[in-house]
């Protein structure tokens, strides 16, 4: 496995070889599973369960943009227990959506229709911000994948995210 670990350093190809799994204890029968960002450079920064509510949050490695700013994005699952009587997937996408009070910038399907990205741009801190979320509903369960940076640096972390949202899928048993 080390040397796997290694070619795969050498060719380019980073990042987790293993699935990771988060069960919430407040949705039985159903997984969420997905592939960490890669460990060289993104780093668990946060991780929590409540009642309701859970996420576990990654920042990457600061990034140093143009202006000499040192910019540390973030990936991020938050997932929530949803009544058991909502059973259509745009409900949750938009009760969602009204936490997002900014003008969406793109909307795209992904995981063969499985998850909805909304893309939008924000100040913060007189910084413009480029920020993602996915996502992802099973009855009982929402989970939106999130994805938070300037978008000065936003063409350096685009592949990982890409990657970490497409590597999200909801297992119900």
């Amino acid at each position: 496995m080390k040397l796997l670990r290694a070619l795969l350093v050498v060719a380019g190809l980073t990042g987790s070889l293993m699935a990771e799994d988060i069960i919430p204890r407040f949705a039985p029968g159903i997984t969420i599973t997905y592939t960490a960002p890669n460990p060289e450079v993104w780093k668990v920064s946060e991780k929590e369960e409540k009642e309701e509510i859970g996420f576990i949050m990654y920042k990457r490695a600061a990034i140093i943009d143009k202006d000499g700013l040192s910019v540390e994005p973030c990936l991020s699952i938050v997932y929530r227990k949803v009544p058991e009587d909502v059973t259509d997937p745009m409900a949750f996408v938009l009760a969602s959506r009204t936490s997002i009070p900014y003008e969406i910038t793109g909307m795209s399907l992904i995981n063969d229709g499985h998850g909805m990205v909304i893309s939008f741009k924000h100040l913060v801190a007189g910084s413009e911000h480029m920020s993602s979320i996915a996502h992802f509903f099973e009855i009982g369960l929402g989970v939106q994948v999130i994805s938070e940076t300037t978008t000065t640096v936003y063409k350096d972390i685009e592949a990982d995210k890409d990657a970490f949202f497409r590597s999200i899928s909801l297992n119900k048993k």
